[in-house]
């Protein structure tokens, strides 16, 4: 949809834009206003789509783009629809990234209580495996002495007698 260039209220038109068309985040940075890092965040947040071009550039649709950040308007450095961008959004920024750490922390304390578990849990299998480990030398040794012939057994007595 084509939009009117601020040259003095001359009326003349922006040829259309082509919102499937990609552009890198350079490009991107450019166009919106943001940094390169910013719209990277919104990619990760999942409020931007991306995808790789056969270069392995990080690429987004200018309609994506577009319905996120307006346009800025190249000839007054400003977008062209200044109402729509609150003017809060390095707040909103902040707020949603100490959400995500506060997430984050919980979940390494979760961790780390299933870790400490784990190895309690790895400790008692330990004691356990040397216990059987004891009983199963002494078993081993009462069958040697059970199946040692009764004749050999009672030489082995007499000579621990003299």
């Amino acid at each position: 949809m084509p939009r009117a260039v601020a040259n003095g209220g001359s009326g003349a038109k922006d040829p259309p834009v082509d919102r499937d068309r990609r552009i890198t985040l350079a490009e991107a940075s450019q166009r919106s206003g943001l940094s390169v890092e910013a719209l990277r965040l919104r990619i990760r947040r999942n409020k931007l789509a991306s995808r790789k071009d056969n270069m392995g550039r990080v690429t987004v649709r200018v309609g994506d783009l577009d319905d996120l950040v307006p346009p800025r308007n190249s000839d007054l450095g400003e977008t062209s629809e200044p109402d729509d961008v609150p003017e809060d959004t390095t707040a909103e920024e902040l707020a949603q990234a100490e959400a995500e750490l506060l997430e984050a922390r919980l979940r390494i304390a979760r961790l780390e209580a299933e870790k400490e578990g784990e190895t309690r849990r790895a400790d008692d299998a330990e004691a356990r495996v040397t216990t059987a480990e004891g009983r199963a030398d002494s078993a081993e040794a009462a069958l040697r002495e059970a199946t040692t012939p009764l004749v050999l057994r009672v030489v082995r007595a007499l000579r621990r007698r003299e």
